[in-house]
Order: structure tokens, then sequence, then C-alpha cells
């Protein structure tokens, strides 16, 4: 993780091995069950990691008090979060029982005490909260379709990463109501390329 330091000085050393030990931890596991993509564990921190990080430098993100992470699969990018928010409340859900399990054994040799995990299908959940992150987990639009109403009244909206050209990842209403983080710009064409991080602002009606 070292030679990511110098574009994200703003994250405290401490940090930055909660996330080293987190990577060892999932590489470890891997070993066993296919969490992250045999081609991808050697670039682990590069593919999988590092396009999580710059999140603390956009100020649409606001440290919501409360998060949902759906499909989280190996804790990405869940885990990562809460790593970098300690005090941020993170919910992880996935529908594949043995990778809660992992998820949660990593949470708690990483004694991150701000994270729950669920062993749950997101149309069986009814909690709401400030904010939801996901990452590839089905195109944007019906990622949000999706979860939209699991948004407190009062929320964040829906932070999600992902990959490709905008125009393709975006249909016209969503051009007008959606903001990009380009990761490839920010580490100057050195990582994520073609990495994004889309957010839209859900307005939900008072009842």
């Amino acid at each position: 993780m070292e030679r990511f330091k110098q574009y994200l000085p703003s994250i405290p050393d401490s940090r930055w091995i909660q996330l080293a030990t987190y990577c060892q931890l999932l590489r470890e596991w891997n070993s066993k069950i296919n969490l992250v993509a045999r081609t991808d564990i050697d670039y682990l921190e590069e593919k999988h990691i590092l396009p999580i990080l710059p999140i603390v430098t956009w100020d649409l993100w606001n440290n919501p008090s409360t998060v949902l992470d759906v499909g989280t699969g190996g804790g990405i990018p869940g885990i990562p979060l809460a790593i970098l928010f300690p005090h941020t409340q993170f919910t992880l859900i996935d529908s594949i029982r043995k990778k809660v399990n992992v998820v949660q054994d990593i949470v708690q040799q990483i004694n991150l005490t701000n994270v729950q995990i669920h062993n749950t299908r997101l149309e069986t959940w009814h909690q709401t909260y400030n904010a939801i992150v996901g990452r590839a987990v089905t195109a944007f639009d019906k990622f949000v379709q999706r979860t939209k109403t699991h948004l407190k009244k009062n929320n964040q909206g829906i932070f999600y990463w992902t990959g490709g050209h905008l125009t393709t990842l975006l249909n016209p209403l969503q051009t007008q109501r959606t903001c990009c983080f380009d990761l490839e710009n920010f580490f100057g064409a050195h990582y994520c390329l073609q990495k994004k991080i889309l957010h839209t602002r859900i307005r939900l009606r008072q009842a």
C-alpha cells in the first residue's frame, strides 16, 4: 500500500495498516473461497481497494451516520470504507452465506466495531440508511431502482463504484442528476483506468 500514500496523504498511517491487514486476510481466504477473481488477486490493492479510497476527498461524501453496502461479496466497498470512517455505522449484506462468514471473520480479526454483517437479500431487508453503497453489482440504473427505498428521508444518496465510459453507464435522465468522480483523472492515469464513483441524491416524498 505504500506506493499509494502519495495520492491520499490525508489517510492516517493507522488506516493504511488496517487496509494492508484486510488485504492479507482476503488473500488468505481467497485461496479457500473465491471472493476475488483468481486473475485479479495479485493486483488486489490496485484493482479492488485503491478505487474505494479517494472517497475521502470527495465533498459529496459527508460522513453519513449509517451506510448500507449491498452485495458486499468479500467486503468491498464496505470494509475499506469502515476503516476510513470509524464513526460511521456500516451494514454489509450478501445473499451468499459462505461470503458472509468470511467477512464476519475478517471484521473480527481487524476489530472493526462499526460493522454489522447479515446473510440476506435486499428484498427481505427493511432497514433504512443515510447512504447506500455498492460496487459492480448490476447496471447503475438498476442498482438505484432496487436500493432507493432503503434510504431515509433525509439522505445523502447512493454511491456506486463502476468502470467504463460514462455515456454507456448512464441513461439520459441520469446524466442530469448524477455526479461522477473520475478516478483515472484523480490518479493522473496511473491507476484506476476508466474507474468511476457515481453519486445520485434521492429525494423521497414526505409521507
